[in-house]
């Protein structure tokens, strides 16, 4: 910094009279006091920074989620308006005001989801596996219900909480799909919930920023999961969405997991990486895959879950007593539980004891929904519901 403020008065020197100044007046002590001065400025600051415009839709996701985490709510508006994104989602017939402002709304919900698993511990709400009498009464009662997406409510003594009992889109003919999406709307303006509980994504975790938002931005007719579809009517509704699996097994699971030691839950952990490679197996195979295998292996190890063919053949022919075969049907029903299954061991009984974490998961967001933010509504594959509907009616 001296050096170039040596450079620059030196420039001056060299004339008497620059800019209409007479620097021959100019005595060393007021030199040294101008030098001061500049040197205190610091280095060069960029007051008016250059702000790139937003280029797509992932360009706008990218940039709310990672400057929310630094910049006050009113900052990142302005931000992202002095960077185009009000023309860009108005151009989509978004509203720019009301996108913001459903996303403060997910964002102040998600920042503390951990803090109110850790509030309900106390009193927590605990999943029993159900008598065959109440898994018939409720395995009936979704028998006799309508629609694609039924909807039944259970009744606890602090409120009702309706369970959307949902059939996977990925399981429906495509043309059947609209219907669905259709009825999950009616449901919504039917039940008005307050909070939403949703499968898929870990309890007392945040729900992936990036994630959530590429699919609110998403056309309907291009959304292929009933679970985002109902992550997207929530998000613009200003509804609490609560994420209500438990598969990924860490702390937050053994704080709700009191069945299991950790030492217990981790050893599941690992027995779970078959059961993982069959559901990615199985999607591969109804995609007619080239690779059926090497491209689930590829899949779950870019998840972070390291596994091989190798290994993942050898478990699957230890626990099942036979090779692994290429039907979809066969890998189908290899991951469904035991009641469902003539096979009550291998990895059908795997696949209860993951239903045993997964349903502790659910009912205790249920609590968390209900007691939290009052009417709250389950949005869970349909099976779920005859396993945890006396769990949660016993509360």
């Amino acid at each position: 910094m001296k050096h170039l403020i040596f450079n620059f008065f030196f420039v001056l020197f060299s004339s008497s009279n620059v800019f209409g100044i007479n620097f021959e007046n100019y005595t060393v002590n007021q030199f040294t006091e101008v030098t001061r001065a500049v040197e205190s400025l610091g280095p060069p600051q960029r007051l008016c920074p250059l702000v790139q415009g937003f280029k797509s839709n992932d360009d706008l996701i990218e940039s709310i989620c990672f400057d929310s985490q630094d910049l006050s709510y009113s900052e990142l508006k302005e931000l992202l308006k002095r960077r185009g994104a009000k023309e860009i989602l108005e151009r989509q017939e978004i509203s720019f005001d009301d996108f913001l402002d459903s996303f403060n709304f997910f964002n102040r919900i998600n920042s503390k989801l951990e803090r109110l698993v850790e509030d309900s511990v106390e009193g927590k709400w605990e999943f029993k596996s159900p008598s065959d009498d109440d898994f018939s009464f409720w395995q009936n009662k979704l028998k006799e219900s309508e629609g694609i997406m039924p909807i039944i409510n259970l009744e606890t003594k602090n409120g009702e909480i309706p369970f959307l009992a949902a059939n996977h889109l990925y399981r429906l003919d495509k043309d059947m799909h609209s219907k669905a999406k259709s009825e999950i709307r009616e449901h919504f303006d039917l039940v008005k919930p307050n909070a939403i509980v949703v499968e898929g994504f870990e309890i007392g975790k945040a729900l992936p920023c990036q994630y959530v938002l590429s699919k609110v931005l998403q056309p309907d007719e291009l959304i292929s999961s009933e679970i985002d579809y109902s992550m997207k009517i929530a998000f613009n509704r200003k509804i609490a969405i609560i994420p209500g699996d438990s598969q990924s097994i860490d702390e937050i699971d053994n704080k709700i997991q009191s069945q299991y030691s950790m030492e217990e839950l981790k050893k599941l952990k690992e027995d779970f990486k078959i059961l993982d490679f069959l559901h990615g197996y199985y999607t591969n195979l109804i995609n007619n895959s080239d690779d059926p295998i090497g491209a689930t292996i590829t899949q779950l190890n870019g998840q972070g879950i390291e596994v091989s063919a190798d290994e993942m053949n050898s478990i699957y022919k230890e626990l099942n007593g036979r090779s692994l075969p290429d039907n979809a049907q066969e890998i189908y029903q290899d991951f469904t539980p035991p009641k469902h299954s003539s096979n009550p061991k291998g990895t059908n009984w795997l696949v209860s004891k993951q239903d045993d974490l997964r349903n502790q998961g659910l009912v205790s967001a249920a609590q968390i929904g209900l007691e939290n933010f009052g009417k709250t509504m389950v949005v869970f594959g349909s099976g779920h519901l005859p396993e945890v509907a006396s769990s949660i009616e016993k509360y």
